[in-house]
């Protein structure tokens, strides 16, 4: 069972956390928090939802900032969420240019200042 990560602690209040989709149903949408912690799926509850992709799960994943560096976990979804030809398992440091699937759609995560690295 995994833990929630925590939000706003004094680590990751003054990040963005920002991340685009590159491809897919919903391509070119991007979305970003200031909570330090992103659950994407196609829940109502979801920072970010994907509900136009049937292929990605009520709680897919999340990605959560801790210590300067971006972690990302599936949540347990059927299809899984892939960097590159990888499936993930467990939680995972990435760093920001990294791009990951989720369902149908390829997400990057982007830099905080906006930039792709």
């Amino acid at each position: 069972m995994s833990s929630v990560p925590p939000k706003n602690n004094s680590e990751n209040e003054s990040k963005v956390l920002r991340v685009e989709v590159v491809n897919g149903p919903m391509d070119g949408l991007v979305h970003f928090t200031t909570e330090g912690v992103m659950l994407i799926g196609r829940g109502p509850e979801c920072d970010l939802s994907l509900d136009m992709d049937p292929d990605v799960a009520e709680k897919h994943a999340r990605l959560w900032l801790l210590n300067g560096l971006v972690w990302i976990e599936d949540l347990g979804s059927k299809a899984g969420t892939w960097i590159g030809s990888e499936s993930l398992q467990g939680k995972l440091p990435v760093s920001a240019g990294v791009v990951f699937c989720a369902g149908n759609t390829l997400l990057e995560i982007i830099a905080d200042d906006g930039s792709e690295v």
